[in-house]
């Protein structure tokens, strides 16, 4: 299947979102998210931990992480209000 093929690529080059994936292969998200678990189960991909978990008294993301989603998004120069 040339979709599998391109999101394992896609995953050896760097850590992606599922969403990152679903749109560099064209495809749903939830199409894609089938396929990941295709490729999960059968140990081509792993999952990774975040780096940074919520604050575990919260539930909440913590300000670290906040921060870091700001700066990649003024990164990009997605307009941030």
């Amino acid at each position: 299947m040339p979709e599998a093929a391109h999101a394992l690529e896609l995953c050896r080059a760097q850590s992606r979102s599922v969403a990152e994936i679903a749109a560099a292969i064209e495809q749903p998200v939830l199409v894609t998210k089938t396929l990941l678990s295709d490729l999960i189960d059968a140990g081509a991909v792993i999952i990774e931990m975040p780096a940074v978990r919520p604050d575990l008294g919260t539930g909440r993301p913590s300000p670290h992480l906040l921060r870091a989603l700001l700066e990649g998004l003024e990164a990009h120069d997605f307009a941030v209000a």
